[in-house]
């Protein structure tokens, strides 16, 4: 039996938690390792970089994929997760690119030298920064530096004020950034399981005349892009808080710009004249425009926002004349421009000749000009397929599943539609048909329902909203992986969305209030689930300890189970926060390896006071938190410890 125990001292009051682990079961253990722990083994392991992009037609593509895509330098960090939740820098790992990868793909292959520990670790992936990461590990000794403290002023910069992001055929490649799970290296880890998805640090902004609409190309011919207030720097990761990720597939998408504390918007304009490939002379210019990320101006004064002035001939004019374009939200208002988005201004309709210099198009009137900008990467829709001015685009195009059935909306079988298709004769989107691997149909595992509550092939939706489909599925006892096609369809638009039903137990995590039972030699659960135990302070003036037990079980059993002490998701009671300390000197990580899914544990309460402090006492809470893993995915799940006031 182990005890950790900490006393929290306040006004002369004395309260102590115990928690103690009890074996359940003679086969059950409990482990205990020093974070940062390691054994002295480098182990190389393969690690997979997911390079995000959009489905266009071949002949809209951006600037040369291959250079989009070029991994020209990698650098990665190793950090330690410690009991507090944040990470620390641990170790520089030594990279090198896989002999079977394929340069400027979607996808790349690396192999890292890493270390095993029994702590886990999360790898930190800075691709095209040349030698800063490099020249500040040299720098100094940052081993145990907070990772958000030691990464957040690495910054990216122009040559000079007036410059522009270097697209020739000498090009400077983009810098991104990305991070891996929290994973633990062992002796047998051979890879990691899920890719690395990377976030170019920049945005990229494409001009172009909508192919679709009759007699627009020779009305006007595209001969200029005009851009404004740009920044001339970047932070080349972004905070925390301006990231989301899309559960269940790892991908990344931005919410907010992260700027440089010094960052000025220069005004400029930059000039572009680049129609070169894949560029097309007077109708489109792609690849060309690069920008570091930029906010909004807090008073929305539209002579500093980010935008674009065209330029261009109407009809017969041998002279070109200016238009201006603003980026705006849905409600017309001014919108950021962030990192790995790109803003494709599709031109639908000129009216007549525009503004006769770019600076009195950009302080005037927008005239005589009708574009749509379409933003990529919004809200995580990263699967685009586009035709003319129409897009169809999800949130996700391959979804993963475990073996067992799932009959509700949950966190990873979402999956989130949009279209801006509409005709005189049908608009908005939907299913055109559901097959399997071999284009079988129906499947009979598989059901797709729509908001609307429209289900399978008869599934539907209006354009301009997006769409939250819900993926539900029956048990998979095949024995082996089942697959399915989903092809949504809006107007000429066809996207399919891939989905696999694997035979590997899913992950999850529950805690019963109670020791559980021994029913013929076998522990089982017993009790409600729950996620919070209570406590009250004893009455009586001497030492008094109140014990509770509680039943972890998860699956797969097989896994490892990590516990970690945390505060982040305590809510103070009443507006008072007083958290209980279970923290032991030196800090552990303790592991449950008892591989049968089942544990108990107990946590205990002592407390010493008099009738003079009594009056004095609070509320007090805090928590521990559980983590598992079957490799694909993952959960965390907390239960909070709460004292009251004697009754």
């Amino acid at each position: 039996m182990r005890k950790i125990m900490n006393i929290l001292i306040r006004n002369g009051q004395r309260c102590v938690f115990l928690l103690v682990v009890l074996l359940a079961v003679s086969s059950c253990s409990y482990e205990e390792s020093n974070l940062g722990h390691e054994d002295g083994t480098e182990k190389e392991i393969t690690i997979h970089i997911a390079i995000p992009g959009t489905t266009q037609q071949a002949a809209l593509r951006s600037m040369g994929a291959v250079e989009e895509n070029t991994i020209s330098n990698m650098d990665v960090l190793a950090f330690y997760v410690g009991n507090d939740g944040r990470e620390y820098y641990d170790y520089y790992v030594k990279t090198q690119r896989a002999t079977d990868n394929t340069e400027g793909a979607s996808s790349q292959t690396f192999t890292i030298t890493a270390r095993t520990k029994a702590a886990p670790q999360r790898f930190v992936v800075i691709a095209n920064a040349g030698t800063k990461i490099k020249n500040m590990i040299d720098s100094g000794n940052w081993k145990g530096m907070e990772k958000n403290e030691m990464l957040s002023g690495l910054e990216f910069s122009l040559a000079t004020t007036g410059d522009k992001w270097n697209t020739s055929s000498n090009y400077t490649a983009l810098p991104m950034w990305g991070e891996s799970g929290q994973v633990t290296i062992t002796s047998a880890t051979n890879r990691l399981t899920s890719p690395v998805s990377l976030l170019r640090m920049v945005a990229k902004i494409d001009v172009r005349l909508d192919q679709t609409i009759p007699d627009l190309t020779g009305k006007f011919k595209l001969k200029s892009v005009w851009l404004y207030n740009s920044n001339t720097k970047g932070k080349i990761i972004p905070s925390s808080n301006a990231v989301a990720t899309e559960t269940g597939s790892g991908k990344l998408y931005v919410t907010a710009p992260t700027l440089p504390a010094d960052a000025q918007p220069y005004r400029g304009p930059l000039e572009y004249r680049d129609f070169t490939s894949p560029g097309i002379p007077d109708r489109a210019m792609l690849g060309a425009i690069y920008t570091f990320e930029t906010a909004k101006p807090v008073d929305d004064d539209r002579l500093k926002v980010t935008g674009l002035v065209i330029g261009g001939l109407f009809e017969n004019d041998t002279e070109e004349s200016y238009y201006r374009v603003d980026f705006l939200n849905s409600d017309q208002s001014f919108r950021d421009i962030l990192r790995n988005f790109v803003y494709t201004v599709n031109i639908v309709g000129v009216k007549g000749k525009g503004h006769g210099h770019p600076d009195e198009a950009w302080e005037g009137k927008n005239v005589n000009m009708d574009v749509d900008v379409l933003a990529w990467s919004d809200n995580g829709l990263d699967n685009v397929e586009i035709k003319g001015q129409y897009f169809l685009q999800v949130n996700k195009n391959l979804f993963d599943f475990s073996r067992e059935a799932c009959t509700t909306a949950q966190t990873d079988n979402i999956l989130l539609l949009t279209t801006n298709y509409r005709s005189a004769s049908s608009s908005g989107w939907r299913i055109d048909h559901i097959t399997d691997e071999n284009d079988n149909s129906p499947i009979n595992w598989l059901t797709v329902t729509a908001p609307n509550g429209s289900r399978n092939v008869g599934a539907y939706g209006p354009p301009d909203t997006e769409a939250r489909l819900i993926l539900t599925y029956t048990q998979n006892t095949t024995g082996q992986p089942r697959y399915a096609k989903i092809v949504f369809a809006a107007g000429r638009l066809r996207y399919t969305v891939n989905v696999v039903q694997n035979i590997r137990e899913g992950v999850s995590i529950l805690f019963y209030d109670g020791p559980g039972k021994i029913i013929e030699g076998v522990l089982v659960p017993d009790g409600p689930v729950i996620d919070t135990l209570k406590f009250h302070y004893p009455t009586s003036t001497y030492v008094n300890q109140e014990a509770h037990s509680f039943t972890i079980t998860w699956t797969p059993k097989e896994a490892d189970v990590r516990i970690f002490e945390t505060h982040k998701y305590v809510q103070p009671i009443n507006g008072i926060s007083r958290f209980l300390n279970f923290n032991t000197n030196p800090p552990n990580f303790r592991v449950i390896t008892s591989h049968n899914g089942i544990f108990v544990l107990s946590v205990g309460l002592e407390y010493l006071h008099t009738e003079e402090n009594r009056q004095a006492m609070y509320y007090a809470q805090s928590a521990i938190g559980f983590y598992v893993s079957n490799g694909v995915e993952e959960v965390e799940k907390y239960i909070v410890f709460v004292c009251y006031p004697p009754n």
